[in-house]
């Protein structure tokens, strides 16, 4: 099960990290539940969710490492 603020980190990571993804279907559902307010259903959802998120950072990180040097975080 996943929180309101693990999803949250994960979709602000994206957004900032991915822009050319943000049109991913399932970024755009989180986004739009987070919108009204974390609605219970997604925490059934979680695991599909997880799923489906994993494959679009795959996509993101796959695209962006051909355009470019993969970004690393600051966190250090």
């Amino acid at each position: 099960s996943h929180s309101y603020e693990e999803f949250s980190d994960l979709y602000e990571h994206l957004s900032k990290q991915h822009k050319q993804e943000k049109k991913c279907t399932w970024m755009i559902r989180i986004q739009n539940v987070m919108k009204n307010q974390w609605m219970p259903k997604l925490e059934a959802e979680s695991e599909a969710l997880q799923v489906n998120i994993t494959t679009c950072v795959e996509a993101a990180c796959a695209k962006e490492a051909l355009q470019q040097k993969p970004t690393i975080t600051k966190e250090e």
